[in-house]
């Protein structure tokens, strides 16, 4: 499994996580005093698996972070030695395992890799993605960011320059503009809002000649009433270091 993880580490972890894992979890539980028996196989699972499948060699705290259920944070790959746990963690892997913690935040680890649902990430951002999720450091990175300041996660995630902001806030609003075109009519994306014409608005608002909004869209019931929508992504895991 280790040597399918090198290049599939998403389609392992499913294969471990759907399948292999419950074996075990069955010998735990109709067979008494075995734990001391399973503990090659959990030296094999953090000295091996866990390396491959995340890129990144845990300290015995993080091994038992990882062993939390995905609800709590963790990634499911339970020890058969002993319970994971969290107490003792760093501030920054206790602040994420909060926001990991909240609900939908960790339903892309539930789901099958699916390639005709678009579920499936490639091993770079399948690895990537578990790493911003323990803020674990990121290898391989540019020292300098495109705005000319230090290259780190946070700065990347919120530099105006770097693409990431636009880039997280169009897959949002496309993906609320397909399912509103399900129920509603007349969906549009960026519509160009009308020109003021003497009207006092508040303070703040965009007053450009080419404004527009995120989505408009208009109720089948109702042929008047217009529904405007604009909406704003707020990435919490840049508050773990503050």
């Amino acid at each position: 499994m280790a040597e399918f993880a090198l290049s599939q580490p998403e389609a392992c972890y499913a294969a471990y996580t759907f399948g292999l894992k419950h074996r075990y979890t069955y010998f735990l539980r109709t067979l008494r005093d075995i734990h001391d028996l399973l503990e090659p196989l959990e030296h094999a699972k953090s000295n091996l698996l866990i390396p491959v499948i995340t890129d990144y060699r845990c300290s015995p705290l993080e091994r038992d972070v990882l062993a939390l259920p995905v609800r709590l944070g963790g990634l499911g790959i339970t020890n058969p030695c002993r319970e994971g746990i969290r107490d003792g963690a760093p501030r920054n892997i206790t602040r994420a395992l909060d926001l990991a913690g909240e609900k939908g935040s960790s339903v892309w680890l539930t789901v099958l890799p699916l390639r005709e649902m678009g579920y499936n990430l490639d091993k770079g951002e399948f690895r990537d993605a578990i790493k911003l999720r323990y803020d674990w450091p990121i290898y391989d990175n540019p020292s300098t960011c495109v705005c000319g300041d230090r290259f780190t996660v946070h700065n990347e995630m919120i530099c105006k320059r770097g693409g990431f902001i636009t880039q997280r806030h169009s897959e949002l609003k496309d993906l609320e503009a397909e399912l509103l075109d399900m129920v509603c009519n007349d969906v549009k994306i960026e519509p160009v809002l009308q020109d003021i014409t003497g009207e006092e608005l508040r303070t703040g608002s965009n007053t450009a000649p080419d404004a527009r909004l995120d989505i408009h869209a208009n109720h089948g019931n109702h042929k008047e009433q217009h529904s405007l929508m604009s909406g704003s992504v707020t990435l919490m895991l840049t508050l773990i270091g503050t």
